[in-house]
């Protein structure tokens, strides 16, 4: 949780099976308590499997891009103000083009924590480059292919 009107930065994360015991609970959320003028960019991220969506005030900015946002319960992935995105809202294209619409992200073996990006997976060579950040959460260079993966893990 951030709690406080203020700028937050989401670079190459991925948010996971984050389940509060009851679905609808939120999976993120961003000045709830404490709302006001601030901003979240989220690049390069990965959202899979969550009990809820993330939850942003509408005094907020949002810039999301080049990322993946999959399987919230009830089909919401973000919320912002009174506007609603995912499967069952707007789509997270609207957003921004470059966000993945609604699929997997084929991880390596997510029922056992694995969160490395399997063979295959839509997450690979889809994101941008970020100043600063030329390696993985595993020390691999950043950027292995034609431009950086989603998420944390650069697929070798």
């Amino acid at each position: 949780m951030l709690d406080a009107a203020a700028s937050y930065r989401l670079v190459n994360v991925t948010v996971a099976n984050h389940n509060q015991g009851r679905s609808g609970a939120y999976a993120m959320t961003v000045a709830y308590d404490h709302p006001g003028a601030g901003s979240l960019e989220i690049t390069n991220c990965i959202f899979f499997h969550n009990s809820g969506a993330v939850w942003v005030p509408a005094e907020f900015s949002v810039n999301v891009r080049n990322s993946l946002f999959y399987g919230a319960a009830g089909g919401v992935e973000l919320e912002w103000g009174a506007r609603q995105y995912g499967e069952s809202a707007e789509p997270m294209t609207a957003l921004a083009p470059s966000n993945l619409p609604f699929v997997d992200p084929r991880f390596t073996n997510a029922a056992a924590g694995d969160y490395t990006l399997g063979a295959g997976s839509p997450a690979i060579d889809r994101g941008i480059d970020v100043s600063g950040v030329v390696t993985d959460l595993l020390g691999h260079l950043r950027q292995q292919g034609v431009a950086p993966d989603l998420g944390p893990y650069e697929r070798p």
